[in-house]
């Protein structure tokens, strides 16, 4: 539009200045001729200057769009932030509580299985009764008969072996069938 504008300016300016020279002869077709030069010179200077203040809007335009919209993306990202330390805070709270539940737990459950080696080890023994499965706590030797001589032990269980019990014996001594390597064998352990 302002090209447009300062075209017809140009235009204008210049065919004032031919009228202006084809209507006087001689000394009068000079001073047209120069007055009409120092129109067009002061039409182009202000179509000059006039696009330089438009160019300069045009330009700060976009800058002043690129500002608003960092400005709004860092208030955006300011508050996605914050909303996500406000969560990551919050599930670390959580995570917190839930481990120290765990953690109560486990050391209930400690407690408990301490008590019960306790009262095991200082004066209720443990009896398991002929028919059940008794799974090894702390490992021992099978021996060939309840008496227990060194020479007499056949094999070893470790903790995590299921014993059948046979039959319940004298001072803590069981019959048991356990399974090693797929075959069944017979032996006596010592269950305290």
């Amino acid at each position: 539009m302002k090209k447009r504008l300062v075209t017809y300016l140009l235009i204008s300016a210049m065919a004032a200045t031919v009228f202006a020279g084809c209507s006087k002869s001689g000394g009068d077709a000079a001073d047209a001729a120069a007055t009409g030069e120092a129109a067009v010179a002061e039409v182009v200077e202000e179509a000059a200057a006039e696009a330089a203040t438009g160019a300069a809007e045009m330009e700060k335009a976009p800058i002043d769009e690129a500002v608003a919209a960092a400005e709004a993306a860092e208030t955006a990202e300011a508050a996605e932030i914050a909303g996500t330390s406000d969560a990551a805070e919050a599930e670390i709270a959580n995570t917190e509580e839930a481990t120290a539940e765990e953690y109560v737990a486990d050391e209930e459950e400690a407690a408990e299985d301490t008590t019960a080696a306790a009262t095991t080890e200082e004066g209720e023994d443990l009896i398991v009764d002929p028919g059940t499965q008794y799974t090894v706590r702390f490992g021992g030797n099978v021996y060939a008969s309840p008496n227990q001589v060194d020479s007499n032990i056949i094999d070893y269980v470790y903790p995590g072996y299921v014993l059948t019990i046979d039959e319940r014996l004298d001072d803590f001594w069981y019959a048991i069938t356990y399974w090693i390597d797929g075959y069944a064998r017979t032996g006596y352990i010592k269950i305290q």
